[in-house]
């Protein structure tokens, strides 16, 4: 279990890890185009787009983490409730395989959308970019995402089992 979770932490680490350098790259475009068009009157052409693309690709790597490490605003009251740690960590593990279970159809459907949309060969407007790559991109970060869940879920009833504690915003940092 703890190689799991080790293994686990340094993958979605890596992704916050990709997430930012696209943000640095977004960023570098539009300080890049502003610099551009301000001072020598050559705007990048598609930068918008190209930000609007990343930012996609940075939401998807970077949800992974946020999940991994509770990094969502949940409404814990009835969790908190419950004295036993064991019943505790086996409602987190229901409630992580339920929500597994409805992100993979959300999964299903946005890789069927990659699918039309590649085979359809749909471009974007300014940049003449395949639209099925973008899809593809944020259908990759809900798999992750679903992937994540149902790991947690594993932790989580690994832990009913054993007892110990978990805390998954110590665990599998890369040092």
């Amino acid at each position: 279990m703890e190689r799991l979770i080790d293994k686990s932490g340094k993958v979605w680490h890596a992704c916050t890890l990709i997430a930012g350098i696209f943000m640095a790259i977004s960023a570098a475009i539009i300080i890049l185009n502003i610099v551009l068009r301000r001072f020598f009157n050559l705007p990048i052409y598609g930068s918008t787009e190209m930000v609007q693309y990343l930012g996609l690709a940075i939401s998807s790597f970077a949800v992974v983490q946020n999940e991994w490490g509770d990094g969502n605003i949940t409404m814990a009251l009835f969790v908190d409730m419950i004295r036993s740690r064991k019943a505790r960590y086996l409602l987190n593990a229901v409630e992580l395989l339920i929500e597994a279970v409805i992100f993979t159809v959300i999964d299903w459907l946005l890789f069927r959308d990659v699918l039309t949309k590649f085979s359809g060969g749909n471009l974007t407007s300014d940049l003449k970019f395949p639209k099925w790559i973008p899809s593809l991109v944020i259908a990759a970060g809900f798999i992750l995402l679903t992937a994540v869940l149902v790991i947690k879920a594993v932790i989580y009833l690994g832990a009913v089992k054993t007892g110990k504690e978990i805390d998954f915003n110590a665990i599998g940092r890369i040092e």
